[in-house]
């Protein structure tokens, strides 16, 4: 399988909204087309003589002249305005409906259940470590988990605006079926499209589906709900309810082929995405192979599965009578992209029959004993007293670390299995608690300190009950064990666990944050990059704060701000001025910038010039994004070493600009 790993993510993102604007130009004429045939053929329903009489009789108790004339355009006009109408507002409410819930409104659309964090449940657990380990080495929050409990096919998809929002949901048959291998495979499937952008053009596409499958989905309600024996007027709503479904096949054809013309190949995309992300492609052939052989393979049975078919990981609906409209390729296909020697037989699989005495495997924790010593542990090394977690040879290109966002490989899947193992058991259980990651989250923001330390604990005790106290006396050894390289894994971990705080937990959470660290009058760069990742996941959720929106197109409107953003960024690196004026200038010329600017002085960069630097260059435009991103990682990596300071600040940098940076601490040359 090809690789692509030199795909640029910012790329992938401008593709993804060409898409979306392609979106828009299938849908205009398919809309069109759709309110103009039902209109006529509704008209031609509601003006039948046939019809007239019966319903009229009931209600009306006389007879209507059959000399009417079907053809009435005053009556059409009506009828064409009513369906237009509706159509609109359908989409309005839908769009309205996916943007407010995002990927939550959608599993749950779906009959998902959120999987607790915390669950002892095998198979649940295996899920979870599956989603946590690529979220982890991805460089994104970990995701919400959710299972649909009925379903029996082996199915899942991704679902959300951005990486902060992203939900993962799979079908019980994923659970029940698949070993962590073929699991694995799977997720990075889904992965695959949470990072390429694929998600907001799918997250539209659900809401556009929804006006043209309206009528549809219409009748189908009013049949269900209609028709009883010996009821004339039931009757009529049933037939009328049919007729609605017979004709919303207009919209359900549409829709097919815009999935189909949208989505088709991508899905091709996503598997060799997988391959590369976990570098086992029998894992994802695998998965599918059992597909094939299991009775409903991948059908998913749901009133709305039409409508977001295309976010499935498999087809998710029955064979359409046209292959190639398919929204996705066969699985003979994608099964031969993987292994050239499947001879098209699949396993034999009935439900429950092939499922082994132990079926979850190594569920409940994964310990890969075979991993790479040169990729799966970290090594610091002292250097002016600074940690460093990553060396850079002179084969090296500066600037490459940009290269890495939206593209892990498999050795970053190794490390963060590697971390996660790694931590202890209480730790652990915490983090998937949600008053448990408060506490873990308090604990990391204990200054080493010991009267500082105290102060800190003293405040807290006046806004926190006695048991979070009693869970971080605990917690606190545990955590100040830990290597600074755990730490923002740790607090991606907490964020599922802390979605399920309600808003006056949240609001107090968030305070007392701010609280302690600003309890020795100052913020450290791991505050800073925490209180950032913690406010951009959880914010818009609760406080339902509206995302940045693209109003920079050019450099020149934020390079003051990148001005800044740099001398912070050259600064904190080392304190060698000449180092600091080389890595600055390194990063100016990135921007093609020729306004002849030196570097601050270090007494006037500090966090809070550098945060409003930063909150104004999140409404720069992908294209530029990508340039400050390039400049900032040149800055950093111009002296031949990152620092954790310099991680961590690439991390709050890439994070708030909506771009997953994978971990740094491992070998990206293998």
């Amino acid at each position: 399988m090809r690789n692509n790993s030199n795909t640029d993510f910012f790329a992938k993102q401008d593709k993804a909204r060409k898409k979306t604007a392609i979106l828009f130009l299938y849908f205009i004429p398919a809309i069109i087309i759709t309110v103009l045939v039902i209109s006529i053929f509704i008209h031609l329903f509601i003006s039948s003589p046939l019809m007239l009489n019966d319903f009229i009789r009931f209600y009306g108790g006389y007879q209507v002249d059959n000399s009417t004339p079907w053809y009435r355009p005053g009556l059409y006009l009506w009828v064409l305005s009513i369906v237009t109408w509706l159509v609109i507002f359908s989409n309005l409410v839908k769009i309205r409906e996916v943007s407010r819930g995002g990927g939550i409104a959608i599993a749950e659309m779906l009959g998902g259940r959120v999987v607790n964090p915390g669950s002892k449940n095998p198979g649940e657990r295996k899920l979870l470590n599956v989603v946590e380990e690529m979220a982890i080495a991805s460089g994104i929050p970990v995701p919400m988990v959710f299972v649909m409990d009925r379903v029996e096919g082996i199915n899942a998809f991704a679902a959300g605006f951005s990486p902060e929002d992203t939900v993962i949901s799979a079908t019980m048959g994923c659970i029940r079926y698949l070993d962590r291998d073929e699991l694995q495979g799977v997720i990075a499937h889904e992965f695959s499209h949470i990072l390429n952008g694929d998600m907001v053009l799918n997250i539209r596409f659900i809401g556009m589906l929804h006006g043209i499958l309206f009528f549809s989905l219409l009748g189908a309600r009013i049949m269900k709900v209609t028709g009883k024996p010996g009821d004339n007027a039931g009757i009529f709503f049933y037939i009328f309810g049919l007729f609605l479904q017979m004709i919303g096949s207009i919209g359900v054809f549409f829709g097919k082929l815009i999935k189909w013309a949208v989505s088709g190949q991508g899905e091709f995309l996503a598997d060799a995405y997988a391959v590369q992300f976990t570098r086992n492609p029998m894992g994802l052939a695998g998965a599918l192979k059992k597909i094939g052989g299991l009775r409903g393979g991948s059908r998913v049975y749901n009133a709305y599965a039409e409508i977001v078919s295309h976010l499935f990981f498999s087809n998710g609906l029955r064979q359409p009578f046209m292959k190639s409209m398919a929204t996705h390729p066969p699985i003979e296909d994608r099964i031969l992209k993987l292994d050239k020697y499947f001879d098209g037989t699949y396993p034999v699989m009935n439900v429950y029959s092939d499922l082994d005495e132990d079926p979850f495997g190594d569920a409940v924790t994964y310990k890969n004993k075979d991993i790479d010593k040169k990729h799966g542990e970290l090594s610091l090394e002292a250097s002016g007293g600074e940690e460093i977690v990553r060396k850079l040879d002179g084969s090296y290109i500066i600037g490459s670390i940009s290269s890495t966002i939206g593209n892990p490989q498999a050795n970053h899947i190794l490390y963060a299995s590697a971390l996660i193992s790694g931590l202890h058991d209480k730790v652990a259980e915490s983090v998937h608690d949600p008053y448990g990651a408060c506490a873990v989250i308090y604990c990391l923001l204990l200054d080493k300190k010991s009267e500082i330390r105290k102060s800190q604990i003293e405040r807290l005790k006046r806004y926190s009950d006695n048991s979070l106290m009693g869970d971080m006396k605990k917690l606190i050894p545990l955590i100040d064990s830990l290597g600074r390289e755990t730490r923002l894994p740790l607090v991606d971990m907490a964020i599922p666990s802390l979605k399920h705080l309600s808003r006056v937990q949240y609001v107090a959470f968030r305070d007392n944050m701010k609280r302690l660290a600003e309890a020795d009058k100052k913020v450290s760069i791991f505050e800073y990059t925490l209180q950032c990742i913690i406010i951009r996941c959880l914010d818009p959720l609760f406080l339902k704060s509206a995302p940045s929106k693209s109003v920079y197109y050019t450099i020149e409107p934020i390079i003051l701000e990148c001005f800044e953003l740099l001398s912070f960024l050259s600064w904190h690196g080392t304190k060698e001025e000449a180092v600091s004026d080389k890595s600055f200038n390194s990063g100016m010329a990135e921007l093609q910038n020729k306004g002849g600017y030196t570097i601050l002085p270090i007494e006037k960069c500090n966090l809070k010039t550098f945060d409003r630097a930063l909150k104004k260059i999140t409404a720069a435009s992908p294209g530029i994004k990508k340039r400050v991103l390039n400049a900032c990682s040149i800055c950093v990596a111009v002296d031949s070493k990152i620092t954790i300071n310099e991680a961590e600040l690439l991390r709050a940098v890439a994070d708030s600009l909506g771009c997953p940076l994978p971990l740094f601490f491992q070998n990206y040359n293998t």
